[in-house]
Parts: C-alpha cells; structure tokens; sequence
C-alpha cells in the first residue's frame, strides 16, 4: 500500500507543479482513496473478523470505453476479466473488497466514475457474475430517482434493475456537476 500512496503523492505534486488538473489527472487521483480503502477493508476482515478478504481495483475488472468522467462499462470484457479473477477466489470461500468508483478503460487509463458509481459498478460485478442479487448498504436511504441537488420531487425506488441502475449511472455525470 506504501507504493500506492507514494504514486498518488507524485500525482498531487504534478499537478500542483503545473497549477492544472486535468480530467484524466482527477480521476486518478479521485480514485486513490477507494483503492487504499479497499486494501484496508480486506486486511481488517481478516484480522478482525477471520474472513479471507482480499482486495481488488475495479481496474482489474470493469472495462470502459474512452470518455473520461462519463466512460460506459463494456460488457463482454469486463464479464471476462471479472469471472477470471473472482470465480476461483469466491470457490474457495474468499470474499472480494473491490473499489466501487474507479474504472480501466481499454487503453489503461483510469476513470473516477461519478455519483451513484459505487452501486453501479457493483451491479455491474453482479451481472458478470450471474449474481441472482446485488445487495447494496448505503447511508441513505436508496437509489434515488434523479440527483436531489437538481431535482427536489427526487423519490427512493424500491427496486432497480441492471438495466435501470445502468440507465441512472449513464446519465448522472451528463447532469450533476463535480
């Protein structure tokens, strides 16, 4: 994790040396929080609690196309690359903490996906997997229908579907601001 830290340090000092951040910048080092949590959760669960955890970077599974801030997962890819590395691990009775926010599209590079991400990126894995459910703990109350920012009659929905959730996360960084 001490390498995980220092790079997000080199990429803080790089953009203050150049007094910009870029979109590309953003979503790396936006991301880095989720990836060191990751790793914290896993180790706890196996300290604390004696459950294999063992972390992932949604880098390693959910493939995107090239729009940063707004990339759509794709779906054959990711289905591959999350089948081959969480299948033998969930055999074995592992249990994967992987990062909810933060996306590799087909060139490596990184995307930070926006509100809503974390639930969308899980139903993602979910569909990858052929999970019969995906069980989503938040602190709020729920999948709402539209950013309670901008929208105020926003209602909870009670049920959402693969489809639904991937229709809510599509638009969510085309109408909220960052």
């Amino acid at each position: 994790m001490t390498g995980l830290i220092e790079q997000t340090a080199n990429h803080c000092k790089g953009c203050a040396l150049l007094g910009e951040l870029s979109p590309r910048a953003l979503d790396v080092i936006a991301g880095a929080g989720e990836r060191i949590s990751a790793r914290i959760a896993a180790a706890r669960s196996r300290r604390d609690r004696k459950l294999r955890g063992i972390a992932f970077d949604a880098t390693e599974l959910i493939v995107t196309d090239e729009v940063h801030g707004g990339a759509r997962p794709q779906a054959q890819p990711t289905r591959e690359k999350t089948r081959a590395a969480l299948l033998p691990h969930l055999a074995q009775g592992a249990i994967p903490v992987v990062t909810g926010l933060h996306r590799v599209h087909s060139q490596r590079s990184s995307d930070h996906a926006r509100r809503g991400g974390s639930d969308f990126s899980a139903t993602i894995l979910g569909a990858a997997l052929d999970a019969e459910e995906v069980i989503i703990w938040t602190d709020v109350n729920g999948v709402l229908t539209a950013d309670p920012r901008m929208v105020p009659e926003a209602r909870t929905l009670d049920e959402v579907s693969y489809s639904g959730a991937g229709e809510l996360a599509f638009f969510a960084p085309r109408c909220c601001t960052r």
